[in-house]
């Protein structure tokens, strides 16, 4: 079994991993986890830090400082680093608990084919992304996951497009996703996954194949 994981983070977190990890040669996972490795280990450092700013104080002033005053100056000169880290520790914390929907295949995998069978800015669309390239990410094998939600359209939309291939041929799977359709109050299929109205899809999907498409 795998000792990796994959955890969901926002999309401007991923964009500045990505920038980040083409300027170090890392990839966006890559990067992110760098990131959340340098929060860890400076969230350990706290306390150490604490203690050396304080016998440094002491060793120049004498003992008469009081704690808490240079307790206080180390914890506001640390201020901006360790809220830039927040996200970061939040991060690794989720690494112990991920929470993602599991695909089979893998959802890159189910990626890729819907890429090659529909377009990249489709099947971006039919999954809830305003970005047409999104789908381009999620295909590559170390990327991070998409909300689950995204996942769920991905694999139902893969789902419907291997029954109608199947029993109709891929040329007609591929019109029908795109084409209004009756049982969606002409709708097309499409715009039905990502409103996420999938039961009503999976029906106009199995009308089809059971020749009672009707108006």
């Amino acid at each position: 079994m795998s000792d990796k994981i994959q955890v969901r983070v926002d999309a401007d977190l991923f964009a500045a991993a990505k920038s980040a990890g083409a300027v170090a040669g890392r990839s966006a996972a890559q990067q992110i986890r760098h990131w959340a490795r340098i929060g860890r280990e400076l969230e350990r450092a706290e306390s150490a830090a604490d203690v050396a700013a304080f016998d440094a104080a002491m060793a120049e002033e004498g003992e008469n400082i009081p704690f808490a005053q240079v307790e206080a100056a180390g914890k506001a000169q640390r201020a901006a680093p360790m809220e830039a880290f927040a996200k970061f520790r939040e991060l690794d914390e989720a690494l112990e608990e991920p929470e993602y929907v599991v695909t089979e295949p893998s959802i890159q995998e189910i990626t890729r084919r819907l890429n090659a069978a529909l377009g990249a800015t489709l099947v971006a669309a039919l999954a809830g992304s305003d970005d047409p390239q999104a789908s381009h990410e999620w295909a590559k094998e170390d990327s991070l996951l998409p909300r689950n939600g995204t996942i769920t359209r991905l694999a139902f939309a893969h789902e419907q497009w291997q029954k109608i291939a199947e029993s109709e041929g891929e040329q007609v799977a591929r019109v029908w996703f795109v084409r209004a359709d009756p049982w969606l109050d002409n709708d097309t299929p499409a715009k039905a996954i990502r409103e996420g109205l999938l039961e009503e899809v999976g029906l106009a999907a199995q009308a089809l194949i059971d020749d009672s498409f009707s108006g």
